[in-house]
């Protein structure tokens, strides 16, 4: 048709048509077991989408999924609920140039942190987990404190980021761990994990060796889930 093209769903064009005949034969007759009756009066099997329903569901990702004939499916659903937090609230204001915010380069330093501060004969009040790879490290001194971050050469080891802390916001950070079954054993192996891993987030762990596993069933595989809500 020149530069215009013309789209038809051919499924939905036959339904119609059937429709239309069955109409010109009459009514349809249908039979039912004795004692059953049938609510409602006329029975249709006229889909009852429109045309704009069936070609936006299969052009644009909005909009419910359907199914191989034709079934709306159900997609997962999320009720977003937000409070309203008064600018007063300064939680760990005590802590406010006494403490610093580190991120661990890896895993094993974030377990390890306390020992490795003994190691370094470095004085701290308090060491607190706060998801991800991040700690809270507070000091008995403000002075304690800036020397410590002042002392790069001595926390670059162990972590790739750290900040005074001074109230600010931090990002949304958890360490997960995906259960992986059914994984086919000429699969095992640790770089195939890490890809799927890496679906999800950044990989933090790895199992190496499974010849001396008992179980290969299940594989366990952490990774690191950032998510920052400003």
């Amino acid at each position: 048709m020149g530069d215009f093209k013309l789209r038809i769903n051919v499924a939905r064009f036959a339904l119609e048509n059937s429709e239309i005949e069955a109409e010109k034969e009459g009514p349809m007759k249908m039979s039912r077991p004795p004692g059953q009756n049938f609510v409602g009066g006329n029975f249709s099997v006229r889909d009852v989408r429109s045309y704009k329903d069936v070609v936006g569901a299969s052009n644009s990702g909005s909009g419910s999924a359907v199914n191989s004939v034709g079934i709306p499916v159900a997609g997962p659903s999320y009720a977003e609920k937000f409070i309203i937090v008064p600018d007063r609230v300064e939680a760990f204001k005590g802590c406010q140039g006494l403490a610093v915010v580190g991120r661990a380069v890896d895993l094993e330093t974030l377990v390890d942190i306390d020992r490795l501060l003994s190691i370094a004969k470095i004085v701290v009040a308090n060491v607190q987990y706060l998801g991800g790879l991040s700690v809270l490290i507070s000091f008995h001194e403000k002075e304690s404190a800036k020397q410590f971050l002042s002392g790069k050469n001595i926390w670059e080891p162990w972590f790739s980021k750290l900040d005074l802390w001074k109230g600010q916001t931090l990002p949304f950070e958890r360490v997960a761990w995906l259960k992986l079954s059914g994984v086919s054993l000429h699969l095992f192996e640790a770089d195939v994990l890490s890809q799927v891993g890496e679906v999800f987030g950044k990989v933090l762990h790895v199992p190496k060796e499974f010849e001396e596993d008992q179980d290969l069933s299940v594989v366990r595989v952490g990774v690191l889930i950032v998510q920052s809500w400003y």
